[in-house]
């Protein structure tokens, strides 16, 4: 679709906007035709409700089951409770979404694939080493190391454009992923010597 859309501005002339997340919202309401701004309109609304529906309801049963271990009380007293949770989880997506408009420079999906770069690098990390090695590791330390990759590759993006002017894009997913590896194989426990019998 996107492809489309462009060759589409392409043929007529249309200066697009600036920002990827604008140019079909753009194309749709001003050069498509009012039929495809319904369509697109529905399409969106449907979309983000869908989503953010099932989100917001997993979150919810996340933290009344996870953290407030509500499972385990009378359904009568956790309906009022879980209320005030859904409400409270509506609250933090409504801030969320303000907060990270407030912050995007570019598109929004560069700035989500940025931020899960983040995330999911520690994750990435203890799935490598839990596939391509076999030691163990002092599992207290753990957390610190997947709390502390992330500042480190940051503190790496930063430094990569202030000393060399190399802006890190996606790739911080694997620094990210990378130090955590490093640090787990730093923590990991010397083997047992097999004995054959």
């Amino acid at each position: 679709l996107g492809i489309l859309l462009l060759g589409y501005a392409s043929a007529r002339g249309i200066t697009l906007p600036e920002r990827g997340d604008e140019i079909l919202p753009f194309l749709a309401s001003s050069y498509l035709g009012s039929g495809v701004m319904i369509c697109f309109t529905l399409g969106i609304t449907a979309a983000s409700f869908s989503n953010a529906d099932s989100a917001l309801t997993s979150l919810t049963t996340s933290v009344c089951t996870d953290f407030l271990g509500m499972d385990l009380e009378d359904e009568e007293q956790t309906a009022r409770r879980r209320w005030w949770i859904h409400l409270g989880m509506c609250a933090a997506f409504a801030l969320m979404v303000l907060f990270i408009g407030g912050i995007q420079q570019g598109s929004l999906l560069t700035t989500i694939f940025t931020a899960v770069s983040y995330t999911y690098g520690p994750l990435l990390g203890l799935y490598a080493f839990g596939l391509l090695t076999h030691y163990a590791v002092r599992d207290r330390y753990t957390p610190y190391v997947c709390l502390l990759s992330p500042f480190v590759s940051y503190a790496l993006a930063y430094s990569c454009e202030l000393l060399w002017g190399y802006k890190v894009g996606y790739e911080i997913l694997l620094f990210n992923g990378l130090f955590t590896f490093t640090g787990l194989w730093l923590l990991r426990q010397p083997r047992a010597a097999k004995v054959y019998v």
